[in-house]
């Protein structure tokens, strides 16, 4: 990487890096920098130039950095910031935007921690301990656990939508071959699209069953693509027409 701000990061074994987080503003992200610096953790830091030209989508929508790290470190890397928010300045929690939430709100981010990062959700223990709504460790660990069971266990992919591709992929030829395609890769997401959840490993988005149809449509769709464009000459011009329109 040729960013400026990425000179000081360590280059070896770049595939075990995974997301952690991504930062609108690029002092905070050298702050984090900075902290993961201090505890000798490796990361990786990309500015918005390289996650994604700012000129297509709007700056406002483009993070500024993304830092990835190793899987091992999402734990450590977790307890740094909360204790970080724990010794903060009281104006920082004072002034926080999770003020604005009700108790029911926080209590939802500590059990839900995938969907938040590791600071909002230490900052919004730490306003419930203000209000009096003090959660032992043991209980946000059991909070944890649960979540990652359920997190692990992948979501049903939604039956309409696999109906509408998986007919794309069977009638496509007749309309446009680049529904062929739009049902390929979705066959391709359902049968093996992954995320990382808190503790940094990897896991399928989607349950066994969605996954089982996933790869049906994939692999049943690059079959009638190649004998459609074997049979049907045709076809290859027309996708291609299609390419090229779109």
């Amino acid at each position: 990487m040729s960013n400026p701000i990425d000179e000081n990061l360590i280059s070896d074994g770049q595939n075990q890096y995974k997301f952690y987080r991504n930062f609108m503003n690029l002092d905070e992200a050298k702050a984090f920098g900075a902290l993961l610096d201090a505890h000798d953790i490796p990361y990786q830091m990309e500015t918005s130039g390289t996650v994604i030209d700012s000129a297509i989508v709007g700056s406002g929508l483009v993070p500024k950095a993304v830092v990835k790290i190793l899987a091992r470190d999402f734990r450590t890397v977790n307890r740094l910031i909360a204790e970080r928010v724990r010794t903060a300045d009281p104006s920082y929690i004072a002034d926080h935007y999770l003020n604005q939430l009700r108790d029911t709100e926080l209590l939802d981010i500590i059990k839900k921690q995938d969907e938040w990062s590791a600071e909002d959700i230490s900052v919004a223990q730490v306003i419930l301990a203000k209000r009096g709504i003090n959660i032992i460790p043991s209980e946000i660990e059991r909070f944890r656990r649960e979540r990652l069971v359920e997190v692990r266990r992948g979501k049903t992919g939604s039956p309409l939508w696999m109906v509408l591709y998986s007919l794309g992929i069977l009638l496509g030829p007749l309309v446009s071959p680049l529904f062929v395609l739009a049902g390929i890769g979705m066959g391709y997401y359902y049968a093996y699209g992954k995320s990382t959840d808190m503790d940094g490993e990897k896991y399928f988005l989607f349950q066994p069953r969605t996954r089982q149809i996933g790869t049906l449509m994939f692999y049943g769709g690059l079959l009638l693509l190649a004998l459609g464009l074997l049979l049907f000459p045709g076809l290859f011009y027309a996708l291609q027409r299609d390419i090229d329109l779109w």
